[in-house]
């Protein structure tokens, strides 16, 4: 259970990237009564000793200063929205995603930044976020570098829904999302012919139409009893005949906020993030969050 004290936690590298997170932590931690807490993490130490064990005379205390140099102007940054929360900042030293990962233990929220562009098609894109979402121990939200203009009548929060019960924490997280920010919530059920989902059952005809029926099913299945408990939040379901990752993504262009479940369904209890969120957290064009 997360701490009532728990802050949001924000990693911050020096990059535009990162400046974008720190801007989006700090509006999250205002809407949840939170204090933000900014962690650089020095990764040189790491870097030398893996790639030159034993080498000795360089300088360990530069990039301690350097940390301290992009924590202050990440500190302006969050300052500048004048949002009236408290903020703290911190540095460790280790490998990027070891550190964020035990630091996220504490942490309500873990927010990170996304070099690069969109598109489905160049895996490198993002991959340091989505190692850092693989491995994060609380819900985390990836902003990307280049921002989009949300519309008044976009989606509002967009949350791609799984069946079962691994796939409920990413829809409480977005009914969550959605009644802080007064939004409305688009739940999304993705499905294909060749997909090995309940759909495709023997005891289901295997006709397109009988096929969606059933989604639209295992839709409102997903959504049972959330609405009761967020009675605020307009709820707009889409029963999308695509590839989970590409509707997600398209569906998310226009979105505040695209949440997404740690694994899919069948997914390996071991990994924490399955291949359609690995997919979505690279590519969306808007912030994605991994809660599960």
């Amino acid at each position: 259970m997360t701490r009532l004290d728990a802050p949001v936690l924000a990693g911050v590298d020096g990059s535009p990237a990162a400046f974008r997170a720190v801007s989006w932590a700090a509006h999250e931690a205002r809407l949840r009564g939170r204090r933000l807490h900014l962690l650089y993490v020095n990764t040189w130490p790491a870097y030398m000793n893996a790639n030159w064990p034993g080498l000795t005379g360089w300088d360990v205390a530069a990039g301690q200063a350097i940390g301290l140099d992009v924590l202050e102007r990440a500190r302006r940054t969050a300052l500048a929205a004048d949002l009236g929360i408290e903020i703290d900042t911190g540095v460790s030293a280790g490998p990027a995603t070891r550190v964020l990962g035990e630091a996220s233990e504490d942490a309500s929220l873990l927010v990170v930044g996304r070099r690069g562009g969109g598109g489905l098609t160049d895996r490198l894109v993002g991959s340091s976020a989505a190692q850092i979402a693989q491995f994060a121990a609380c819900p985390t939200v990836v902003v990307p570098e280049i921002g989009v203009i949300v519309p008044p009548d976009g989606p509002g929060v967009v949350v791609g829904v799984d069946i079962g019960d691994e796939g409920q924490p990413a829809v409480e997280f977005a009914f969550d999302e959605a009644s802080r920010r007064g939004l409305p919530l688009t739940a999304v059920r993705a499905w294909t012919l060749l997909s090995d989902e309940p759909g495709l059952r023997a005891d289901v005809a295997p006709l397109p139409e009988d096929l969606e029926a059933e989604q639209r099913r295992l839709l409102s299945e997903g959504l049972a009893g959330w609405s009761a408990k967020y009675p605020d939040v307009l709820v707009l379901p889409r029963v999308v005949r695509r590839h989970a990752a590409t509707a997600l993504a398209h569906l998310g262009r226009d979105a505040a906020l695209l949440v997404v479940g740690a694994r899919g369904a069948g997914g390996f209890h071991g990994l924490r993030i399955g291949s359609v969120s690995d997919a979505v957290v690279r590519h969306a064009a808007c912030p994605v969050a991994v809660a599960g």
